[in-house]
């Protein structure tokens, strides 16, 4: 998906249900977009696990977000797992110059097959840019404390905390 700097493409209120059959073959994979350049998301919804993909980023919401924002979508699965996953988390994969904000994953194995992939792997997103650290944003999230917050690369804003189990 793709938007323009002055113009982000939109996507809102999308539900994955754990029936349905998503399907990545390489590159980006989420549960709602593999790779999103100037979007914004909010209000999405995936209910299922990943597992077994052919793909190398991989969010339960989107793989590999630039330029853009998450905002209130949750991830309600357990696991993302992937034999080729190069980075993973909850709700985002790769984000670069993104907000995450008021996001809530269940994800308690974001890993390459059981083997958490180190520095690239969270609960709620994999890795951010490390140049653009300061543009990587993670507020308000909620998230398995079985799992670190966001592998590394990114400013932690305020309210994020590894509590879901208890809502």
């Amino acid at each position: 998906m793709l938007g323009g700097s002055a113009n982000h493409a939109e996507v809102t209120n999308c539900t994955i249900a754990n029936t349905a059959n998503v399907v990545a073959t390489r590159g980006d994979m989420g549960g709602i977009i593999g790779y999103a350049r100037y979007a914004d998301i909010s209000e999405c919804s995936v209910d299922r696990d990943f597992s077994g993909q052919l793909g190398y980023c991989y969010g339960g919401i989107v793989g590999w977000l630039r330029n853009g924002s998450i905002s209130s979508c949750s991830f309600l699965g357990s696991k993302i797992r992937s034999s080729q996953m190069q980075v993973g988390g909850g709700i985002v994969g790769y984000l670069q110059v993104a907000t995450i904000d008021g996001c809530i994953s269940d994800a308690s194995d974001v890993s390459k097959n059981g083997t958490a992939v180190s520095g690239a792997s969270g609960g709620i997103a994999g890795l951010g840019a490390s140049s653009e650290k300061e543009n990587n944003i993670i507020k308000n999230c909620h998230y398995k404390s079985a799992i670190t917050l966001c592998g590394s690369n990114f400013t932690e804003g305020t309210g994020s905390e590894a509590n879901v189990a208890d809502r």
